[in-house]
Parts: structure tokens; C-alpha cells; sequence
């Protein structure tokens, strides 16, 4: 060895304890400078990076242009990172191509929907005007000859009677539809003989409301040769 081996084997320990100072935790931390040798960041607060075999590109920020990197939620500003995207990633041109093609579906099927949108919001407002039954009622003890006729669109829903006691006069009773535009389309809609088949209490309900138009008529008749109180009730609403 040399007379000049001593200072540089005490060269390069003094350069390794000085090494071995820089690593924290198993990371060799290594400050940046500028191209005038001035160290990036602060004194207090300097840019650094990590080098970890498991991480070997870690880089903790402290500041952006100047400005300390924005963190957490908030609104973009000077010291927010933005990342771009190459215009030929083939991951984002098939986003894209997705997106189009889902316009394009969108568009085609957009009338349709208006449509259903309409026709949901006609029967809405159906159905808040087929909520308050219209109820007719008649009483009495002679012949029945009810009847209901409003110069408007109704629904049929329902017509019910009570009679006192079971008659026992053989006598047919009727609910019919007297129709507006006369006899040839008028329809027997129920019929029934209570002193065989219908007892004291009688309901006719047809299997769906039957839409009526104004001039039309619902009617409920029968003999009652037994002279028995009844009660008759027909049920409609409004179109």
C-alpha cells in the first residue's frame, strides 16, 4: 500500500457515513438540486426521493411550481397535478367508441321515452279522476226503476241491492245499459230471479269497468210484486 492509501481508505469512509446518514427506514433519500447546484424546495422542506427497491419511485411533494401541492378534496389551483392521457391509448379510445355508441343508443330510444312519458303521465291523471266513486242510490218498497244518466263519460264499476226479505214472487231483475244512440244498442248487462237464485242481497260486478259514454244510461229495474223494501246503489266514476 502506499503513503496515499490512509487518506483515501479515510476518504471513503467519511463518503460512506455520510451515505449511510441520508438512509431512514431502508430508503436512501436523495436530494435534488437545480442545474446552479441551489437544492429544490426549502431548506426546512426540500424535494426529495425515496429509493426503495420495493419502491424505487417514490417521490414525496411538497410543492408545485411554487405552490404547495394540493392535497385531499377542494377545487383545482396552481399547486393541483393534473395527469393527461395519450389521445392513442387503445384503453381510452375504446372508452370513447363506448361512450358514442351509448349516445347514439340513447338518441334512438329518447322519443320513446317521451312517449311513455306522456302516456304514464295521461294515466296518472286517469286514475286520480277514477278514485271518487259517484254513488246513486235508490230506496223504496214499490217497483224498482233506478237508473243513472250523466251528461258526461262515466265508468260502470259496480251495482249492488238489498232486498228486506227473499221475494217469492217469480220476477226477473235487471241492471241494462240504455244506450245513447237508442234501442237497437240497448244491453241487458245482469240478470236475475231473487225468489230462485239471488236471495236478498244481489252484486253485480262486471269483469272490468265498462266505459259509457254522455246520454248513456244505467238502469235497474224489477217488479217487486212482494212490495219489499229495497235498497239500490250504482256505483260510477268519471272518466
Amino acid at each position: 500500500m502506499n503513503s496515499g492509501g490512509a487518506p483515501r481508505i479515510k476518504s471513503i469512509v467519511t463518503y460512506l457515513t455520510t451515505l449511510a446518514s441520508t438512509v431512514l427506514d431502508g430508503l436512501l433519500r436523495v436530494n435534488l438540486r437545480s442545474s446552479d447546484g441551489a437544492e429544490a424546495g426549502t431548506e426546512a422542506n426540500p424535494l426529495h426521493m425515496a429509493i426503495n427497491p420495493s419502491n424505487p419511485c417514490s417521490a414525496n411533494v411538497t410543492q408545485i411550481a411554487g405552490t404547495a401541492a394540493s392535497i385531499n378534496t377542494g377545487d383545482a389551483d396552481a399547486g393541483t397535478l393534473r395527469v393527461v392521457n395519450a389521445t392513442n391509448d387503445v384503453n381510452l379510445s375504446a372508452i370513447k367508441n363506448a361512450v358514442e355508441g351509448a349516445n347514439a343508443d340513447i338518441a334512438l330510444i329518447k322519443p320513446d321515452v317521451v312517449t311513455l312519458k306522456g302516456d304514464v303521465t295521461q294515466i296518472r291523471e286517469n286514475q286520480g279522476k277514477h278514485t271518487t266513486p259517484i254513488v246513486t242510490p235508490s230506496t223504496g218498497s214499490g217497483a224498482i226503476a233506478a237508473s243513472y244518466a250523466p251528461a258526461a263519460t262515466f265508468w260502470l264499476d259496480n251495482v249492488t241491492i238489498h232486498l228486506s226479505a227473499v221475494p217469492t214472487t217469480a220476477e226477473v231483475l235487471k241492471v241494462a245499459l240504455d244506450v245513447a244512440e237508442g234501442e237497437a244498442y240497448d244491453t241487458v248487462l245482469f240478470s236475475i230471479d231473487p225468489s230462485t237464485d239471488g236471495g236478498s242481497d244481489i252484486v253485480y260486478i262486471p269483469e272490468q269497468p265498462i266505459l259509457c259514454t254522455s246520454g248513456d244510461a244505467v238502469a235497474v229495474t224489477y217488479a217487486n210484486t212482494d212490495a219489499v223494501t229495497y235498497g239500490v246503489r250504482i256505483v260510477t266514476r268519471f272518466v
